[in-house]
């Protein structure tokens, strides 16, 4: 290829950085928006068009997918109480395997994955037809959050996107929304 991935992590703050460096080392782009926490073992698909990362949540650590120019996560492969990393594409870029607890032992794991589904899954972070694409992109300014707000009392999902939604709306800052007192 043109470029490598690296993936470094400073030892006294802890933070990671993520960066695509040209064959020749005289370019060098950082990759923004995943993780701060994020581990380590970055995994580009064999199409080039999806990265998986491991990161800490909490105490957990998960797979993440992300589009390969950086941008906002989904999570892939996140279990409680586990530590789900090391992932690893199939050459033919329809499977992974993963490293994981989740059984209370440390084993080898295998995962169907439909790239194209996924990538059109993190398009919904660019989109304000989901909840969190709408936070995110705040189309009309602080004005407009009153729709948020609506959507997240009434619980509703869009079509395209209701499994994100779904996720949105099971998150704690959803719920201290919901369950706000009147004045």
């Amino acid at each position: 290829g043109e470029s490598i991935l690296v993936a470094l992590r400073e030892n006294q703050t802890r933070k990671s950085t993520m960066w695509r460096v040209s064959h020749d080392g005289r370019t060098r782009k950082q990759i923004t928006g995943h993780h701060d926490a994020f581990h380590r073992y970055i995994a580009l698909s064999p199409d080039g068009s999806l990265l998986l990362y491991g990161a800490m949540e909490g105490k957990d650590m998960g797979i993440w997918a992300m589009l390969p120019e950086g941008g906002k996560s989904l999570p892939l492969v996140v279990t409680h109480p586990g530590h789900n990393d090391g992932p690893a594409w199939s050459p033919d870029g329809k499977r992974i395997a993963f490293a994981s607890t989740r059984s209370g032992n440390h084993e080898i794991w295998m995962m169907d994955l439909d790239i194209e589904r996924i990538k059109e899954q993190c398009k919904f972070l660019k989109s304000d037809r989901s909840i969190m694409g709408h936070i995110k992109l705040k189309p009309l300014g602080y004005a407009g959050d009153y729709r948020i707000i609506d959507r997240i009392y009434k619980k509703q999902v869009s079509e395209t996107y209701y499994k994100w939604d779904q996720y949105s709306l099971n998150n704690p800052a959803a719920e201290a929304v919901r369950n706000r007192k009147q004045f």
